[in-house]
């Protein structure tokens, strides 16, 4: 029997998963073994070694260098009207120290110019052991109206260049608000970084609709944040989330992260569909849904650099996506 906690002491490059919303891996198709249908069925249990190395494997998880998502968010309130916004996410990988950072811009349809977009916000994530995030506000960003028409690949494009004032969140405490007000999502979601937190349970082989999963139960190191403990299922083939569900200090849950489907993009399987859910009978849902990517794409450097945050975004060739 191996001991029911354990603590990540080795050293590792700051690297986290590559995926759009941070939560379900990047694996290729050639990735797949020729498992029996029991062994698809129930996973084997972990040794003790083996429960580190897995996770070990999930920080090192990641995309092609550089990558762009289309996406769709739809929030749905307990007994209310769904509403929805839309955006994109750029993401780069530095071949050199493995940082991983993204930039996530959120629009809506302009009211008055329904062809055109409003951009709402613009983060710079930095995912690792030291998470940090960079928001600039609608009043902090430039008139970023881009040309919206049927194609769902149409990027946002700036028409003015001036200082963008980004506010730094570094600290985790400040990275469980709602990145719009009214949506379950926040920064903390979009970073993942209890894969980062040193203490950890191993729970055991386990199942998620039909799918063989390893389970793991991760611990905040801060005391003082609302998010004491995640409970990870990891699928046992793929080495990705299913199933994230967030604990308060009580146990009892807060809010719960489940991959609903994914897509092919050239050898790459990505995220297509997440759901985050606040927990209890009246518990509101965001889904996000990934409607176009590109994993061959060259992004500038400068695209994600804190003091760009809120600036100029690049033209993007529609022609380079796969939609979905």
């Amino acid at each position: 029997m191996m001991n029911a906690k354990h603590a990540l002491t080795r050293c590792l490059r700051p690297v986290c998963w590559s995926l759009a919303f941070l939560t379900a891996g990047s694996f290729t198709a050639s990735a797949q073994s020729q498992r029996t249908h029991e062994q698809l069925i129930r996973a084997d249990r972990l040794s003790e070694t083996q429960a580190i190395e897995y996770l070990y494997a999930m920080r090192t998880s990641s995309f092609a260098e550089s990558y762009v998502f289309r996406f769709q968010i739809k929030h749905y309130p307990y007994r209310a009207r769904s509403f929805s916004y839309h955006g994109t996410l750029y993401g780069q990988i530095d071949p050199l120290t493995g940082e991983q950072r993204e930039r996530i811009v959120i629009q809506q349809r302009d009211p008055e110019q329904p062809r055109q977009s409003l951009t709402l916000r613009d983060l710079l994530l930095v995912r690792g052991p030291q998470p940090h995030a960079w928001v600039a506000q609608p009043e902090q960003i430039p008139a970023q109206h881009s040309a919206q028409n049927e194609d769902p690949t149409s990027l946002p494009t700036s028409q003015t260049d001036t200082d963008s004032p980004s506010t730094s969140l570094p600290k985790m405490t400040q990275l469980d608000a709602p990145v719009l007000e009214g949506i379950s999502l926040t920064p903390f979601d979009l970073l993942v970084p209890y894969f980062y937190w040193n203490r950890f349970e191993y729970r055991g082989p386990e199942q998620v609709k039909a799918r063989p999963t390893q389970s793991f139960r991760l611990h905040s190191p801060n005391s003082d944040f609302p998010i004491q403990t995640v409970e990870v299922e990891l699928d046992d083939e793929f080495r990705a989330v299913l199933k994230a569900t967030y604990l308060g200090a009580d146990g009892n849950p807060l809010k719960s992260m489940e991959l609903i489907a994914f897509k092919k993009t050239g050898d790459t399987y990505i995220p297509k569909t997440l759901d985050y859910r606040e927990s209890g009978d009246r518990g509101d849902k965001t889904r996000i849904d990934i409607i176009a990517a590109s994993m061959e794409v060259d992004l500038p450097s400068e695209l994600f650099e804190p003091d760009n945050v809120g600036q100029e975004l690049p033209s993007i060739d529609p022609f380079i996506y796969d939609v979905f």
